[in-house]
């Protein structure tokens, strides 16, 4: 159960960043289509909650560390320029990977984090 539960999170969460990540390299489609377009960003604006919880519980767990950043990006983003001796070692490897393997190669500008 926990498992399943844990799986459809990681899902969702992956959907909106890539619906997020293909409005990005569709920046034309607003000048083309309008009223579509600001349907699908309404529709990605619940993405941004879920980061929140996804950050404040996942991430919680994941880097054994409360932060006061909002968003997982956020706390990747701050793990990675951190020095070793301030997040620790485990920390900032995982962010690395997280960061390189997984968001910045999806990213239109290749720079997620």
């Amino acid at each position: 159960m926990i498992t399943t539960v844990l799986l459809c999170t990681v899902a969702l969460f992956v959907w909106f960043l890539v619906a997020m990540y293909y409005l990005r390299r569709r920046h034309e489609l607003r000048t083309r289509t309008g009223l579509a377009y600001w349907l699908l960003v309404a529709a990605i604006l619940p993405g941004v909650a879920f980061d929140v919880i996804y950050n404040w519980t996942i991430g919680v767990l994941l880097f054994m560390d409360i932060t006061p950043d909002l968003t997982l990006s956020q706390r990747l983003a701050r793990y990675r320029k951190a020095p070793i001796g301030e997040v620790g070692y485990r920390r900032k490897r995982w962010a690395d990977w997280i960061c390189e393997n997984l968001l910045n190669p999806y990213d239109p500008k290749g720079r997620h984090c």
